[in-house]
């Protein structure tokens, strides 16, 4: 039995159908064969902009079609007309305000009862997000693409068998490669073998750690890469995993970083701070961090070799800190040269030295010490002997505290320097002497001459013994401060300029730090200081005046310039005995002691 739908039913339904149409999110269409249109649904009126009363006035389908959509859209009608499929197709739609935005329609005839065209069926989605997202997509693929061909970093793609499939232009400022060469570079061949052994397991653990499920951040790593001439550079590299739909991991993206300027200069830091500047040696902190880590019972016996410099102080004061640094140097050098490579060789701290030796018994670290003595005796700088007083210790059990262990080579060391500085400072002065003969006028007869005359004249004047003492020391000494003055100014026959004055003012405190490093030579310091100063002020290098200037330094002041007078100079004829009293009675009062000069002239007359 067949049953028929009646009227009521029919309007029900339609009623249903009409509010399911308004539901949808898609643009519902109907045309009459005039293709003016009959029905919008909701979704359709508020993209369009159109309402109900503008549908009801009439609005055609081809009125809402940009003008080279209406084209197409005729001759895809004729199509359906003539019972031919023609798919979705894309077209560009007016707003009512004259906006345009695209939909992708799907249409199809609507016909009588007797079978003839009585307008269109159409159903549209509103493509506006998806061309946006397409506009931005292309957007940010010209970004990134600009992005990935301008920056310094190189950007790559590898495949699982770590083959380069990608690089960026910048692999070729970077390191030399183009992408024509892409398809034939495996990972192994563009770095170096120890980097690529590094390379590889952490990669292999961050994709085994990604296979399990635990999805891990692969860490910044450095890695010694080879460029296209063979020469290397250091890079940092930052990858991530690429993956296919099923989250199954099918590549590596990742970005490389020149850093080899950064590495230099971080290696430069750490060189810096490890070693000792002036010396190249290793620095003190260095030599603390790898006695601790060299303290273990593996490495004993542990030795350690303490070094101290004798006579810097001296060098440094009679030719200046560039000659000490110039006799640091030549130590460090003869440490390094006669120390073993496994030998931690280091500047302790100013003028002292520190080795430290593994493995290594206290004979053969008293062996080193004899070595490095010997080669040092055999060096002069500047006529003047190295010296340098060592002390040593050894840890033969493990329960020895290593401060213990260095207190023990210090101690050592002190006491054998108290024996060796005095002679070498003895040895020292007896050089600067026979230097000072050298370079200057003075003369050893000259030194004689004032010996005898200063002493004649110091008992003359009542001095007790230890003045007469000073007086001796003063006459062969009061000039050694001019070893410090270079030859030619010392030499010239002209006048000298004022530059040269100055050096020439500067004697006698170089002549009194020489005195003090010796405690033979500290009692006649201040005499050495002080034997330019003039009785009336006007002397050197501090003006004293009268008494102020100690006695030794007036009687060598009187007897000094009469045996310069006599005697000559290469550069002043020697004048008479008589002239040469008058002299010194003309500046009595003036640049000389004139009770000194009384006595003085009374023992020359008398000769």
């Amino acid at each position: 039995m067949i049953f028929k739908k009646n009227h009521k039913t029919s309007v029900l339904e339609n009623i249903e159908f009409k509010k399911l149409v308004e539901l949808l999110p898609e643009i519902i269409v109907r045309t009459d064969k005039d293709f003016n249109i009959t029905f919008l649904n909701k979704h359709g009126l508020e993209i369009i902009g159109y309402t109900n009363k503008d549908i009801i006035k009439g609005l055609n389908i081809f009125e809402v079609l940009k003008k080279k959509e209406k084209s197409k859209a005729r001759k895809n009608i004729k199509k359906l007309k003539n019972r031919q499929k023609i798919g979705l197709n894309e077209y560009a739609v007016i707003k009512k305000d004259g906006s345009s935005f695209s939909v992708l329609a799907n249409s199809n005839v609507i016909e009588d009862s007797s079978g003839n065209f009585s307008g269109l069926r159409i159903v549209a989605m509103d493509l506006t997000e998806k061309k946006n997202s397409e506009e931005k997509f292309k957007e940010n693929e010209q970004k990134y693409q600009l992005l990935a061909e301008n920056v310094s970093d190189i950007i790559f793609v590898q495949d699982m068998a770590l083959n380069i499939t990608y690089a960026s232009p910048s692999a070729f400022k970077v390191c030399g490669y183009v992408n024509e060469d892409m398809p034939r570079i495996k990972m192994k061949d563009i770095v170096t073998e120890d980097s690529y052994k590094k390379l590889i397991s952490s990669f292999k653990k961050s994709a085994d750690f990604i296979k399990k499920g635990i999805d891990i951040e692969v860490p910044l790593m450095e890695y010694e890469y080879i460029r296209k001439d063979g020469s290397t550079f250091w890079g940092e590299l930052k990858v991530g995993f690429l993956r296919d739909l099923n989250g199954s991991i099918t590549g590596i993206l990742g970005v490389l970083r020149d850093v080899t300027e950064r590495k230099k200069a971080e290696e430069k830091l750490k060189y810096i701070s490890f070693h000792d500047n002036l010396t190249g040696l290793y620095s003190r902190s260095y030599f603390e961090k790898e006695l601790e880590r060299l303290d273990t019972k593996r490495q004993l016996p542990l030795s350690i070799i303490i070094g101290d410099l004798n006579g810097l102080k001296l060098v440094n004061d009679v030719f200046g800190h560039l000659k000490g640094d110039q006799y640091l140097n030549q130590i460090g050098k003869i440490l390094k040269e006669y120390c073993r490579a496994e030998d931690i060789v280091a500047r302790w701290g100013g003028d002292e030295f520190s080795i430290l030796l593994p493995k290594t018994k206290s004979k053969i670290a008293y062996e080193i010490i004899k070595r490095i003595k010997d080669a040092v005796n055999e060096i002069k700088m500047d006529g003047i002997p190295l010296s340098i007083s060592f002390g040593t210790s050894t840890k033969r059990n493990k329960n020895i505290d290593t401060r213990t262990l260095i207190q023990y080579a210090e101690s050592n060391m002190y006491g054998n320097k108290l024996v060796e500085k005095r002679s070498l400072v003895s040895s020292i002065i007896s050089t600067l002497e026979r230097t000072l003969w050298e370079k200057s006028h003075e003369t050893a007869d000259h030194a004689q001459r004032i010996k005898e005359l200063s002493t004649k004249l110091g008992n003359y004047l009542g001095l007790y013994q230890n003045k007469i003492d000073e007086l001796i020391l003063l006459s062969s000494l009061h000039d050694i401060g001019k070893v410090a003055i270079p030859e030619d100014i010392l030499s010239k026959n002209g006048k000298l300029t004022k530059l040269e004055w100055e050096k020439i003012k500067k004697h006698p405190e170089v002549g009194y730090n020489i005195c003090l490093s010796s405690p033979q030579l500290a009692i006649i310091a201040d005499a050495v200081l002080a034997h330019h100063e003039r009785w009336d002020g006007s002397g050197y290098p501090h003006g004293l005046k009268g008494e102020t200037i100690p006695i030794t330094s007036r009687i060598l002041s009187v007897v000094d310039s009469y045996d310069v007078m006599v005697s000559g100079r290469n550069y002043k004829k020697p004048i008479s005995k008589s002239k040469a009293v008058m002299e010194i009675k003309k500046y009595s009062g003036k640049q000389f002691d004139p009770k000194i000069v009384e006595k003085f002239i009374e023992i020359v007359k008398k000769k």
